[in-house]
């Protein structure tokens, strides 16, 4: 070692580089896991229902933020909740808001259509309580979007009031702005005048159904 300091030393500092990184790309993917599991439990559902084969799209889209954009028709909705196994079901639409257009606040992020009435998945996550339904033009905004309740938004002409930030998830989610599922219909509506590149997208179409199981006790199966 004294004969060969420089040699030695470098031999030193390569491997305590390389342990270094071994050590970071751990913590990293220890985080992300945990940010993956806190952000699923958070969603509160058992199962997604989506067309056949875009299964790791829509995870994608979930974890990742970037929008997956698939439809299929809202009827499958009424033949899934029949099922003696499921308690509860929502649907939503997944949207993708304009590019460098003076239409959209904010330029190709994941929007979706979810349902207040029936939502056990969106809600939860506010992070401060509303005691009170979201109104048609209202949006709930993921925290990474820095934006404040009660400022105003824009996508595809349509104008929204923000009406609460969600907390948190570490997931792609958190750079999303959900919008009351009717709202995103009208929206796509009038886009053909309000936008600068209509939104394709009809009323009998949706992107998931959310579905809640019942306990294995009433019937349920194993999530």
């Amino acid at each position: 070692l004294w004969r060969r300091p420089f040699r030695n030393g470098i031999l030193i500092l390569c491997v305590a580089t390389v342990v270094g990184m071994q050590v970071a790309a751990a913590l990293i993917d220890r985080a992300s896991q945990y940010g993956l599991l806190l952000g699923i439990q958070r969603l509160g559902v058992d199962l997604v229902a989506v067309p056949r084969g875009l299964s790791e799209e829509m995870e994608r889209s979930y974890i990742s933020g970037e929008a997956a954009l698939f439809y299929m028709d809202r009827s499958l909705e009424a033949r899934i909740a029949e099922f003696e196994f499921v308690d509860q079901t929502s649907v939503q639409v997944f949207i993708k808001s304009l590019a460098k257009t003076s239409c959209c606040s904010f330029w190709g992020i994941f929007l979706i259509g979810f349902e207040p009435d029936t939502d056990f998945t969106i809600r939860p996550w506010l992070s401060q309580h509303m005691d009170r339904a979201i109104e048609p033009d209202e949006v709930l905004v993921g925290a990474a979007l820095g934006v404040e309740p009660g400022s105003n938004l824009k996508f595809y002409g349509h104008e929204f009031k923000v009406a609460g930030v969600l907390d948190p998830t570490g997931m792609g989610m958190d750079a999303t702005v959900f919008i009351p599922i009717q709202t995103a219909y009208l929206m796509a509506r009038e886009s053909t005048v309000k936008a600068e590149k209509p939104l394709d997208l009809k009323r009998d179409q949706i992107s998931a159904v959310l579905i809640k199981l019942k306990p294995e006790s009433e019937a349920g199966i194993p999530a």
